[in-house]
């Protein structure tokens, strides 16, 4: 077991288990990646909801779940190198729900400095 699946190592969700539960798992993965201040929810979510799992897009398809998020990122870390680790994490969750993992979409949409 690498480092990066600390995070989310002994979070097994079985088949029975909702989206909504793999939402917050991502959620929680995603937010104690180190160098994410915060995910984004996309402007038709925003309405109506302040919790973070409406802020990932899952998608299952030939057996695949494809999952979509929007971080915003501290300015001293490499984007590259945190997105790469981001899609680990990500995929690492997926697949220990149970599910298989397919493609992982990770866009940066904002760079902020450390406060």
């Amino acid at each position: 077991m690498s480092e990066n699946d600390l995070v989310v190592s002994g979070t097994v969700l079985t088949g029975d288990d909702t989206v909504d539960d793999l939402k917050g798992v991502i959620a929680t993965t995603v937010l104690n990646t180190p160098g994410v201040t915060r995910l984004v929810r996309p402007w038709w979510r925003r309405v109506g909801t302040s919790d973070d799992r409406s802020a990932i897009r899952i998608t299952e398809q030939d057996g695949r779940t494809d999952v979509d998020i929007e971080v915003t990122v501290d300015l001293t870390v490499p984007i590259v190198r945190l997105t790469e680790d981001l899609r680990h994490r990500v995929s690492t969750a997926i697949a220990q729900s149970g599910r298989t993992p397919g493609k992982v979409d990770v866009v940066v949409s904002k760079v902020e400095g450390s406060s």
